[in-house]
């Protein structure tokens, strides 16, 4: 019993080290997002959205899962010998560079086909889009120095660097949107991704300043295998989901036009920051956790706690934030973004089961059994983008916003009954009863705010 206390108390203080964090995050991301829209309006926020949809999709594509896969060959070396500990650094360095110039290759013979889906034959933005290659570049180095923190436990260290990271973002972007306008997007981008990785460079050299060689590189690429599978399976599945969101702004802007983009995107950015409180701790402290456990059995302790963790956090955020969102966007954005407040208030349904189904998708991941964990997120893509564009055609925006809640309850139900087949998962009856019971919770104050 004191054992299962000590670790809810210490799953909620790694939440609390990252959610602080992550509230100061939000707090200056979303002065960046003020200023944005109130310097490019719905159109340009719109634009906005899709560049940044197109830099992480490609990061996605080619980074293979770095910041993430990573962390389990240094995590599963940390506490063993020194020498082992170091060739592991060597190995994620090695592969991030590699997966960096992969990147900006791809991106760059992608740029048209990205220029062509994202704003049809009556537009290009050509010349913008074949700068993005760099921002993915820096972004995918960046995370393999994000990877050695998260895997040798340097969380206080992290916390700190996103904050950097953020506020530098904000002091770049603002005045060059404000002197050259959409034009300034994709520099700004880029600018920021750069000095983030001098920033993550500074961090993890004080402590690890192994530099792979050429002959490094050569080596792991050649030899190191198991990270290359395991990174492409991560790189495939982070792709299902971030493919999934640029395709729905592609399907809106297309269909529908850029103001509807922009008004998704705000609605969107806040129901997923909302959530990034909660869960902002999974990658940085449970996900290493959960990677050394190797048995199941050790394993679903650790899960149904992180569960309980995530939904008494989450709950109290989102029954304050429901009556209070017709004041918050307009103070975030701007008036001409109250159209998206009825997505918002569906959408954040969807937040319930992603607080319980996001430590379970963990498993595959933590097992090393890439091909199903991409199972896994494929078919989490395909729930997503079905619905909301068939919640899109039925009822427009908010639509969508159901359709985001009614994926995320399908894809708990799917995840659950796949884990428990594929490791043995079993959800406790207090995790069950929980979920059951924000849910209605959570629907009640809603139907009375209606």
């Amino acid at each position: 019993m004191d054992f299962t206390h000590g670790t809810y108390i210490r799953n909620i203080k790694s939440a609390g080290l990252f959610g602080g964090v992550q509230i100061i995050n939000i707090i200056i991301g979303l002065l960046k997002t003020k200023f944005v829209a109130l310097l490019l309006g719905t159109n340009g926020f719109g634009m906005f959205s899709i560049f940044n949809s197109i830099a992480r999709m490609s990061g996605d594509i080619t980074g293979l899962g770095i910041q993430t896969s990573g962390v389990k060959k240094i995590s599963n070396c940390y506490e063993e010998d020194h020498d082992r500990l170091n060739k592991s650094i060597i190995s994620v360095r090695s592969w991030s560079i590699f997966a960096a110039l992969c990147g900006f290759v791809i991106t760059l013979l992608m740029s048209p086909l990205f220029n062509l889906i994202s704003f049809g034959k009556s537009e290009s933005h050509l010349l913008e889009l074949i700068f993005i290659p760099f921002a993915v570049s820096l972004t995918t180095l960046s995370g393999g120095e994000i990877a050695i923190l998260k895997g040798t436990g340097k969380q206080s260290k992290l916390a700190k660097l996103m904050v950097a990271g953020t506020l530098i973002s904000l002091i770049i972007s603002i005045p060059l949107l404000y002197i050259f306008g959409t034009k300034a997007i994709v520099i700004s981008l880029v600018i920021s991704t750069f000095f983030t990785y001098l920033l993550c460079c500074h961090a993890t050299g004080l402590h690890f300043s192994n530099i792979p060689s050429i002959n490094d590189i050569l080596n792991c690429i050649k030899s190191d295998m198991a990270l290359l599978k395991l990174g492409m399976a991560f790189s495939l599945a982070c792709l299902a989901g971030s493919g999934t969101e640029y395709a729905i702004r592609s399907f809106l802007s297309t269909n529908a036009s850029l103001e509807i983009v922009g008004l998704y995107n705000a609605g969107f950015m806040i129901t997923i920051t909302y959530s990034g409180v909660a869960f902002s701790a999974l990658e940085a402290d449970y996900f290493p956790r959960l990677a050394r456990n190797n048995k199941i059995g050790d394993m679903l302790a650790v899960i149904n706690r992180q569960i309980i963790t995530n939904l008494v956090i989450a709950l109290p955020l989102l029954l304050a934030f429901m009556p209070l969102i017709s004041s918050i966007l307009p103070i975030l954005f701007s008036h001409n973004f109250m159209g998206a407040i009825p997505f918002v208030k569906v959408a954040l349904f969807g937040v319930v089961a992603r607080a319980a189904y996001l430590p379970i998708e963990y498993v595959a991941l933590a097992q090393g059994k890439s091909l199903l964990y991409l199972f896994q997120e494929s078919v989490s893509a395909i729930l997503l983008l079905t619905c909301s564009i068939f919640g899109y055609h039925l009822y427009g925006l908010i639509g969508v916003g159901i359709g985001t809640s009614i994926s995320a309850f399908i894809e708990l139900i799917f995840v659950t009954v796949y884990t428990h087949y594929a490791f043995g998962y079993k959800p406790s009856i207090k995790v069950i009863i929980s979920t059951m019971a924000s849910f209605i919770i959570l629907y009640a104050t809603y139907a009375i705010i209606e």
